[in-house]
């Protein structure tokens, strides 16, 4: 049997191979959004945000002796907060400080960063007192001081 319209036909077979190139590598990326809504969902839904300031504190008062400290989760001596989620891997946990200008910086705070390998974007949280401000562009406010951020 013959096929009426070959060209027709390729165009559709052609259009098609792209359409699945194109989900192959967007898939990953959609689903990556998907996900860091559920976490902050499940962060929102299950964390206290008093009692995450209130930690984020506590680590400032032990930790801010140097300008910028990255410490392993496990390593923290009073542990992630019960709410956080892991996702597949514990946050880095950072103290630092923001860099406004060469010589001037902004109040110490907490940031919860999960990074993935590859082109995937970091998301986290920063978490400071009420009337910190977070530095990151797209930041999402929880409460005064307490910050989502998804940065490309």
């Amino acid at each position: 049997m013959a096929i009426k319209h070959p060209f027709r036909t390729a165009l559709f077979v052609f259009m098609g191979c792209i359409l699945l190139v194109f989900l192959c590598f967007a898939s990953p990326f959609i689903w990556y959004e998907v996900h860091i809504h559920q976490l902050e969902h499940h962060i929102r839904s299950h964390q206290n945000p008093e009692e995450l300031r209130a930690w984020a504190a506590g680590l400032v008062v032990t930790y801010s002796s140097s300008n910028y400290l990255e410490m392993i989760p496990g390593m923290v001596a009073n542990g992630l907060p019960a709410g956080i989620p892991v996702s597949g891997r514990s946050p880095r946990v950072l103290v630092e400080q923001d860099r406004y200008f060469e010589n001037s910086h902004g109040p110490y705070h907490v940031t919860l960063a999960w990074v993935c390998n590859g082109f995937m974007p970091m998301w986290g949280m920063d978490i400071g007192d009420t009337n910190f401000v977070c530095s990151h562009k797209n930041a999402k406010m929880w409460v005064p001081g307490v910050y989502f951020f998804l940065e490309p």
